[in-house]
């Protein structure tokens, strides 16, 4: 029997049912992977159960290509309260590297010094319709997944939800910890995932090295000391980031530690990030930490089309915004923020507000003059500039809508009922018909299907249109333009446009 299912395929694939919730014995999910392990090849792995939870006693290994088809996330959980659910082992000799799908079932109540319920190593590891909470780790509370800079392997994950992993114990990643790896996140939501012990990077997904793609997502009140929601740190190779369509909303960078890193939402050294069609609100830096937003140290920035508006800086450091550029030339020097609004944001720390009340939106933290660093921000309006050498103010008010359900999906695996949190401009405002689309590359603004990105005689300054006659329903339903490809096309496909996206825009400048 042939199986084909997310990249994973065999014309000899075996099926396996699972039966029975009993850790070990006949019908168990042990077994039927035991079995899959066996048997060389793709198998698939699939369940007829009348119970709903799976308790392991020890972790599962998964040695070979693997499809396992759950019920759904919300008929079948798999639990382990003092181990972690899977291992994914490397095959004995590259390149035949194991393809692994999982779909329809949450992982819930595990723990492990790395990858709380699943740890994938030199594997292509592909996620639909599952949900991860509270499962908890040194790094990686969910997933850890890791590979070579020679050798990157992809993880895909999709329709999935996140959270409540993490929090107290997590180095880095408290949901997600990548390493060299090409990451690609669609639709998905991660909330209240943390990772808070001393110096902890990335309350939702730690990356370094690779590439991460971000679309159609959304991450709400996670925690990290640095990178609220998600740090990326390029350590041994560089590290690209592209994020289309999503919300970041309530994330916190606690800033316990003395070097200043933050990020309410996003904190990246040495990365190349490149972000479009995306909202930042009520996110918020504590502590040491800069950038209540965003807080960006070397590589190249790009904020295309982005809101960010309603972010609070309650830190003790004085060169601080909702956020703060730390370009670096030698590693590009570039940030670019076209037709985006950044404006109706706080400082709330006295020592701050004394230095300048003009540093709460954007801040500058190197002088640009021959330094080789460029700083591009036509078409947008940016409330208060701040750069070693200045400051500037845009006069009025940018009259946008309080953070709030204006349509668009509803990101998350079946029966998530987060809202995509968005700001619109309101009647009059002057961000409306006031941009240009000469570095949009997205038909639909933030909201997706439904939403077009030019409404009237121009593009909208900010993530989201203005739409005179009101916002269409909201749908639940996956964007229509999410291919279904497999983990590795996926992930080429997202380092592709990565690549030539970046190629274009710094031939450009």
């Amino acid at each position: 029997m042939t199986v084909a299912v997310t990249g994973v395929q065999s014309a000899f694939a075996a099926t396996y049912t699972v039966t029975s919730c009993a850790d070990t014995g006949p019908g168990s999910l042990r077994e039927a992977i035991s079995a899959a392990n066996s048997n060389p090849g793709a198998d698939n792995v699939n369940f007829n159960l009348t119970c709903s939870t799976i308790t392991l006693l020890s972790t599962i290994d998964i040695g070979e290509d693997i499809v396992i088809q759950g019920p759904g996330s919300a008929g079948l959980t798999i639990t382990s309260s003092a181990n972690r659910i899977f291992s994914l082992l490397p095959e004995a000799a590259p390149p035949a590297f194991q393809q692994i799908a999982i779909s329809g079932i949450r992982f819930a109540n595990s723990s492990n010094e790395g990858g709380g319920a699943i740890d994938a190593q030199r594997s292509n590891l592909s996620l639909q319709e599952t949900v991860f909470a509270n499962n908890d780790a040194e790094g990686g509370g969910a997933i850890t997944f890791s590979s070579t800079v020679a050798a990157p392997r992809s993880l895909v994950i999709e329709n999935s939800t996140f959270v409540g992993n993490g929090r107290s114990v997590i180095t880095a990643g408290g949901a997600v910890a990548a390493g060299n790896a090409l990451v690609t996140i669609r639709h998905s939501l991660f909330r209240e995932n943390g990772a808070m012990a001393g110096g902890g990077a990335g309350g939702a997904i730690a990356v370094s090295g690779g590439a991460l793609l971000v679309q159609d997502s959304a991450f709400y009140s996670n925690r990290g000391d640095s990178g609220g929601a998600i740090a990326v740190v390029a350590i041994y190779a560089p590290t690209i980031v592209r994020i289309l369509n999503t919300a970041f909303a309530g994330n916190l960078a606690t800033g316990t530690q003395s070097d200043g890193f933050g990020g309410g939402a996003i904190f990246g050294s040495q990365a190349d990030l490149q972000i479009e069609n995306t909202t930042f609100s009520a996110n918020v830096v504590r502590g040491s930490a800069t950038g209540a937003a965003i807080d960006f140290r070397g590589g190249a920035l790009s904020l295309t089309n982005n809101t960010v508006a309603g972010n609070r800086v309650e830190s003790i450091s004085n060169q601080n915004a909702s956020v703060t550029a730390f370009p670096v030339p030698a590693a590009g020097g570039i940030v670019e923020i076209p037709v985006s609004v950044i404006a109706r944001n706080t400082v709330a720390t006295a020592t701050v507000a004394a230095d300048s009340g003009k540093a709460a939106d954007l801040w500058v933290a190197r002088s640009l003059v021959g330094s080789g660093a460029t700083l591009d921000t036509q078409f947008s309006f940016i409330s208060s500039l701040r750069t070693p050498t200045g400051s500037s103010l845009t006069p009025g008010n940018a009259s946008l809508s309080s953070a709030a359900d204006h349509g668009g999906t509803r990101p998350g695996a079946s029966g998530a009922t987060d809202a995509t949190m968005t700001l619109i401009p309101l009647p009059g405002s002057p961000l409306i018909n006031a941009g240009s689309t000469i570095a949009a590359t997205q038909s639909t603004d933030q909201r997706g299907a439904g939403f077009p990105r030019v409404i009237g005689s121009a593009i909208d300054i900010g993530a989201v249109e203005y739409t005179p006659n009101g916002a269409p329903p909201t749908s639940d339903a996956p964007p229509a333009n999410v291919p279904t490809l497999s983990p590795q096309n996926i992930a080429m496909l997202a380092i592709a446009v990565l690549f030539a996206g970046w190629v274009t825009r710094r031939r450009s400048v």
